[in-house]
């Protein structure tokens, strides 16, 4: 009896979603309010995963990401006044 090993193959569930695709649903997720929101505690976690992500792709060694990135930097500086504060408890 001879023993043949399955061969696996990796599958992208997400082969149609670009890094800048990822950059911008990040960036309109980090836009909806704080203000109002009745489970305003699971929005703060879920902004604070996507700044996560944000780091991340800001790390990378990656040109294209960091120059994508360029288009957001005034939505970037407003939000550290609006919603970073909050989200480490500088308010």
């Amino acid at each position: 009896m001879t023993f043949t090993p399955v061969q696996h193959t990796t599958i992208d569930p997400y082969p149609h979603i670009s890094a800048p695709q990822v950059i911008d649903l990040l960036v309109q997720i980090l836009k909806f309010p704080l203000d109002g929101v009745p489970d305003e505690q699971n929005v703060i976690l879920v902004f604070k995963e996507a700044y996560e992500i944000l780091y991340t792709y800001m790390i990378g060694k990656s040109r294209k990401n960091a120059l994508y990135f360029a288009k957001y930097i005034e939505f970037f500086q407003t939000q550290f006044t609006q919603k970073v504060c909050l989200l480490v408890g500088l308010s």
